[in-house]
């Protein structure tokens, strides 16, 4: 169970690292306002996923949706590199 939950937690920071990687000044989004635009999210939810200080995991179905809206292939945001 424990190895489990570690596993869960890698992923989770995986995702979010992923997403975080794609906003930034040499990146494919300016800001997290750009990002949740394209996401057709709220800032605040996605500020609540890959803010500073984040209360809120990437799971499975909000991750595959996110690949899907901005053209990346499924499982993209779990893999540990970032997907540009």
């Amino acid at each position: 169970m424990a190895k489990a939950v570690s596993r869960l937690r890698a992923v989770y920071s995986v995702r979010k690292n992923n997403l975080r990687a794609l906003v930034g000044a040499d990146s494919r989004f300016v800001n997290q306002r750009e990002l949740a635009a394209a996401l057709g999210k709220s800032p605040a939810y996605l500020s609540q996923l890959i803010g500073k200080k984040p209360i809120r995991n990437i799971t499975e179905a909000p991750a595959r949706e996110f690949e899907q809206m901005l053209g990346l292939p499924v499982g993209a945001l779990d893999v540990a590199e970032p997907a540009k």
